[in-house]
């Protein structure tokens, strides 16, 4: 299993985000440090918005910063807002093409993989996977 680029970045986004030292970061910045498109950051951006992960504010001294607490964000509940879909095989799609599916259990071993994957995930927020959170965050005010 690979996660897309999209929930890489916005884990990306949002650990960059709780452990830096200023308030706001701009899309600039945060496209320079991972090396991608102004578009694609403010898509994800954007999208981690309509969940109030972040709050966008425009103009001069605008930026991006988090809204949510580090500790009140679930990676397991991210992960599943980011990602699309949890299709490990084609068997996941539904549609019934597979032509030893009558005799196969691939699937069901597939499926106890992800409800185990996705249960470890959620025992974590953000502010467990930033390892200098206590230092940096008595420097930072969160709303």
């Amino acid at each position: 299993m690979r996660l897309t680029k999209f929930s890489e970045y916005a884990f990306r986004i949002l650990i960059h985000l709780a452990s830096q030292k200023e308030a706001r970061v701009s899309v600039e910045v945060l496209a320079r440090r991972y090396d991608i498109s102004k578009y694609h950051v403010r898509t994800i951006v954007h999208t981690l918005g309509k969940e109030d992960y972040i709050q966008c504010v425009q103009g001069k001294g605008g930026g991006v910063f988090l809204k949510a607490k580090p500790e009140e964000i679930n990676l397991a509940q991210l992960l599943v807002f980011t990602e699309n879909d949890f299709y490990l095989a084609e068997c996941f799609s539904g549609d019934k093409s597979c032509t030893i599916d009558a005799v196969c259990e691939l699937r069901s071993v597939l499926e106890q993989a992800l409800v185990s994957f996705l249960s470890v995930l959620n025992q974590y927020t953000l502010a467990d996977i930033i390892k200098n959170k206590d230092e940096i965050w008595q420097k930072l005010e969160f709303y």
